[in-house]
């Protein structure tokens, strides 16, 4: 798994050194085999240019990886790198919720309903 974010550095920093709610339930460096923030490349979502460092990195086809956005950028980035996404409900991008839902190939409203998504798919 990988995270591919517009944020900053020193923003994923605090989120995996200091924020208590995402500490307490999971480490990222256990987690995620790549964390990347806006710097890992020259150009920001809505380009592809991140989606692609990661699939390079990772040696895996675009056919082969999901991505898990709440963003109309970060849904527009995952349709230009021609990868499959998956919306997680976000209040924050109800302004744009018709656009994203006309964008993604699943919505979800929490990571809850998208595991048992999956189950019930690979009837597990």
């Amino acid at each position: 798994m990988a995270i591919a974010s517009t944020t900053n550095d020193h923003t994923i920093e605090n989120y995996k050194k200091e924020n208590k709610n995402i500490i307490n339930k999971a480490s990222f460096d256990d987690i995620f085999s790549i964390v990347y923030s806006k710097g890992a490349v020259k150009e920001l979502k809505p380009n592809p240019a991140i989606h692609y460092k990661i699939l390079k990195e990772l040696k895996v086809k675009p056919e082969e990886w999901l991505i898990i956005e709440d963003s109309l950028i970060g849904v527009e980035a995952a349709n230009n790198a021609n990868i499959e996404v998956a919306v997680m409900y976000d209040k924050y991008s109800d302004g744009n919720r018709d656009e994203i839902n006309k964008l993604c190939q699943y919505r979800f409203n929490d990571f809850k309903e998208m595991l048992n998504y999956i189950k019930e798919e690979l009837k597990y």
